[in-house]
C-alpha cells in the first residue's frame, strides 16, 4: 500500500487501497540506522481499505518515533486488523498522540491490535522479544502512549475488539490512569 517512513507534515487523502499486506503503514526506521528520523504531523482522511493485512499500521519500524497521527473518516472492509501498532523490545521508540475518529470497520478480524511482542526483524525471535517477564527500560523499550478513539462503528468482527500486548516494563494504561 502506502508506506512513509520516517516523513512529516503528510496527508493522505481519499485513496482507495486493496493489498494483500498493510494498507497504509508509517514507519520510522529501525535500531540498525544510527539515527532514526520519526514520522509525524500525518493526517490520513477519507480512505478505503481493502483486504490489508491491516487497514492503518503504525510499525513495527518505529524506531526513530511515531507521534501526530490522525485518521479519520475511513472505511476498512475486510482487512485482517484495523488499527494496528506494531513493535517490540529492542527496536525502541514511541508511538504517541494518534487519533482515529468517525471510521467504519466492517467484516475486519480484529479492529484494534497493539502487540508490543512483534516478530519482527534479524532479531525478532530472540527469546527476550517474547519473554513475560520485566526486562531494564532502555531507549530500546518501545512505548505507546495516548491513543484515543472515538465513533468506530465496526460490523462482523471476526475474532475480538481488540487484542492489546504490553510489556511488564512498559504497560499499556488507559487514559484515567487505571491498567
Amino acid at each position: 500500500g502506502i508506506d512513509p517512513d520516517s516523513s512529516r507534515n503528510l496527508r493522505i487523502v481519499d485513496c482507495t487501497i486493496d493489498v494483500g499486506d498493510d494498507c497504509i503503514a508509517i514507519k520510522s526506521g529501525t535500531e540498525e540506522i544510527p539515527s532514526p528520523l520519526p514520522s509525524e504531523n500525518i493526517t490520513i482522511t477519507g480512505c478505503t481499505m481493502l483486504h490489508g493485512h491491516g487497514g492503518v499500521v503504525l510499525g513495527s519500524e518505529m524506531s526513530g518515533g511515531i507521534r501526530r497521527v490522525s485518521i479519520a473518516g475511513c472505511v476498512f472492509d475486510g482487512t485482517d486488523r484495523g488499527i494496528r501498532i506494531k513493535s517490540r523490545r529492542g527496536r525502541g521508540g514511541t508511538v504517541e498522540d494518534v487519533s482515529v475518529t468517525g471510521i467504519v470497520m466492517n467484516d475486519v478480524l480484529c479492529p484494534l491490535v497493539i502487540n508490543l511482542m512483534y516478530f519482527c526483524g534479524k532479531d525478532g525471535k530472540l527469546p527476550i522479544v517474547s519473554d513475560p517477564n520485566a526486562q531494564p527500560v532502555t531507549e530500546a523499550t518501545p512505548h505507546v502512549r495516548r491513543i484515543r478513539m472515538a465513533d468506530i462503528v465496526v460490523t462482523g468482527a471476526r475474532s475480538a475488539a481488540a487484542c492489546l500486548y504490553g510489556l511488564p516494563e512498559a504497560p499499556l494504561i488507559s487514559s484515567s490512569g487505571a491498567s
